[in-house]
C-alpha cells in the first residue's frame, strides 16, 4: 500500500485565502512564503510556499524551540559573565583598599 501524502501547501492555502477574503494578501505573508527553509531530512532548501501546511507549522515550531533553547543558553552565559565580572571587581577593590 502506498503512503498517502497530504499536499495542502502553503501556496494553495494562500491562493484560497486570497479568493475568500477578496483582497490582496499582506506583503509580509507573501514575502515569508517565498523564504526558504533548510530541510534536514531532504538535505535541501525548500520555499515555505511549496511545503505542506503541517510541515510549515512543524518547521516553525522547531525553529521556535531552537531559539528558546539558544536564548536560555545566552542568558546563562550572560549571568556567568556578570558573576565573573563581579568577582574580579571585588578582588580589585579589595586589593586597592589593602594597599591604602
Amino acid at each position: 500500500m502506498k503512503k498517502q501524502v497530504n499536499k495542502y501547501s502553503l501556496k494553495k492555502y494562500l491562493e484560497h485565502l486570497k479568493i475568500d477574503i477578496d483582497r490582496k494578501l499582506p506583503c509580509d505573508v507573501v514575502e515569508f512564503s517565498n523564504q526558504e527553509y533548510y530541510s534536514t531530512s531532504k538535505k535541501k532548501w525548500i520555499k515555505y510556499k511549496d511545503m505542506d501546511m503541517i510541515h510549515v507549522l512543524r518547521s516553525l515550531l522547531k525553529d521556535k524551540k531552537y531559539l528558546e533553547d539558544r536564548e536560555e543558553t545566552l542568558i546563562k552565559r550572560n549571568h556567568d559573565i556578570k558573576n565573573k565580572y563581579q568577582g574580579i571587581k571585588s578582588y580589585i577593590i579589595n586589593d586597592i583598599i589593602e594597599r591604602m
